[in-house]
C-alpha cells in the first residue's frame, strides 16, 4: 500500500502498542520509553492522517485502545453507561 505524497502518516495505536510491549518485556530502559513517548506525540502533532481516528467519529477508536489501556478503559466505559433515572416519586415518599 502507498500513501499520498506530501501527508504524514501515523498509527497512533500501533506505536502505543510497541511502546507498551518494549516496556513491559523490559526491552527499553525508562529514558527510551519517555524518548519513545515524545516521539510518538510530536508524530501525532505532526500527522496529516491518522490511521484509526476519526475526528467525525472517535468513539471506534477509543473503545479500541480501551482494551488494552485499562485506565482510557475505564474512562470509556463510564462515559458509554446508561444514564442514571431519576428515582420515582413512590421511591422517594418510601424514603422519607
Amino acid at each position: 500500500m502507498s500513501g499520498t505524497p506530501g501527508l504524514v502518516y501515523a498509527w497512533t495505536y500501533g506505536d502505543l502498542r510497541g511502546l507498551l510491549a518494549a516496556w513491559r518485556d523490559e526491552r527499553i530502559s525508562r529514558r527510551e520509553a519517555a524518548r519513545w513517548a515524545r516521539d510518538l506525540l510530536a508524530t501525532l502533532g505532526r500527522a496529516s492522517v491518522h490511521m484509526t481516528w476519526r475526528w467525525d467519529d472517535p468513539m471506534p477508536t477509543l473503545m479500541l485502545y480501551a482494551r488494552h489501556l485499562p485506565l482510557l478503559g475505564r474512562l470509556v466505559r463510564r462515559r458509554t453507561r446508561r444514564p442514571l433515572r431519576m428515582p420515582s416519586r413512590a421511591a422517594l415518599s418510601a424514603a422519607d
